[in-house]
């Protein structure tokens, strides 16, 4: 019943997830797994009653699934980047965000929908900046933005910029001087948002393909480098680009060429494979943004995509007085699927 609760869950049918949990729970009151699953899915719903019950239940088994899910309840902890994996409804995935539940990379949940890097400016740099993402489609694909001082953006869903981004940064000069779990304090009727396209939208279709994506398996965030290859400069804005690696050997590599063209609207296909240093990158394990990459197998060689992060990069160059964005790998989950962004 675990494994039925687990995978029904996983298909999105959250009612019949539970169902199957609660049959087990029949079965056997006691099973860790399941009171602890069901304990974190209650506090996932608002309904922290049903969760005590569960944790009540663990009380006595001197098992890590208590301690876990007491820190959960308790809020010293939020729900980890497993549980995280099962929500595969993107509204679902936007409400626990909300409520400063989850704080970490989203890769991976909700994995049908468009996850979207985000950038908040004084509105007078608005223009100088969709100037500078027309400039550079490949890292600043364009997929939604605001209107002046108004933090919904109906045409990505039930999306409030606010709050259902896991932690934000605080860029004063080119400096982060704060990473907020939301920006409510920091929001005034002057800030026009902007949503860029990233590439977890095409690695749905790669991991499809059978092509294995290594920050995925490992719950990492991807690693991030800041290139020496310029923008092309639109206004105040100028500065390099970044990409995202991922290791691939030769066959999945030419496969995820071929996938990721697919995908122009999200970073399209990969801007360089192989040597680092042909762009600029000295250290591959020592990544500027993410996660350093474990070690590469003896047939993997790097692919390197253009990155969303690239605005935080010219941030630091170009030194607006003021500016939000996402927190690397922490994106914006939105209702658009990521097929309607497929050129083919």
């Amino acid at each position: 019943m675990n494994y039925l609760g687990f995978t029904t869950r996983k298909l999105g049918d959250y009612e019949g997830g539970e169902k199957f949990y609660l049959q087990g729970l029949q079965i056997d009151p006691h099973h860790n797994g399941i009171n602890e699953y069901l304990g974190e899915f209650y506090v996932a719903t608002n309904r922290m009653d049903m969760a005590k019950e569960r944790l009540e239940v663990l009380k006595t088994c001197n098992c890590e699934e208590y301690d876990e899910l007491k820190e959960i309840i308790e809020g010293t902890k939020n729900l980890n980047i497993k549980f995280m994996l099962d929500i595969q409804n993107s509204i679902d995935a936007r409400n626990i965000i909300r409520e400063n539940k989850y704080t970490e990379q989203t890769a991976g949940t909700a994995d049908k929908f468009v996850q979207g890097n985000v950038c908040i400016l004084p509105s007078k740099y608005a223009m100088d900046f969709a100037a500078f993402c027309q400039k550079n489609p490949k890292p600043c694909p364009l997929i939604g933005f605001g209107t002046k001082g108004d933090p919904l953006l109906k045409d990505l869903g039930d999306v409030d910029i606010r709050t259902d981004v896991p932690q934000y940064r605080i860029w004063n000069n080119g400096k982060i001087v704060d990473e907020p779990l939301d920006i409510k304090k920091y929001w005034n009727d002057d800030l026009v948002t902007f949503v860029l396209g990233c590439s977890m939208s095409f690695e749905l279709p790669l991991i499809e393909a059978g092509i294995p994506i290594q920050h995925i398996e490992n719950d990492t965030i991807v690693p991030m480098y800041r290139t020496s290859i310029d923008c092309e400069p639109a206004g105040q804005f100028s500065g390099k680009l970044v990409v995202s690696m991922r290791p691939l050997n030769s066959k999945d590599a030419i496969r995820s060429i071929q996938i990721s063209s697919r995908f122009p609207a999200v970073h399209g296909a990969p801007i360089h494979l192989g040597d680092p240093s042909e762009i600029g990158i000295k250290d591959i394990m020592n990544p500027e943004y993410g996660d350093p990459p474990k070690a590469f197998k003896n047939n993997e060689i790097p692919v390197f995509w253009a990155c969303g992060v690239t605005p935080q990069s010219v941030l630091q160059d170009s030194k607006p007085d003021f500016c939000i964005t996402h927190a690397p790998g922490k994106m914006l989950i939105t209702d658009k699927l990521n097929n309607d962004l497929a050129a083919l």
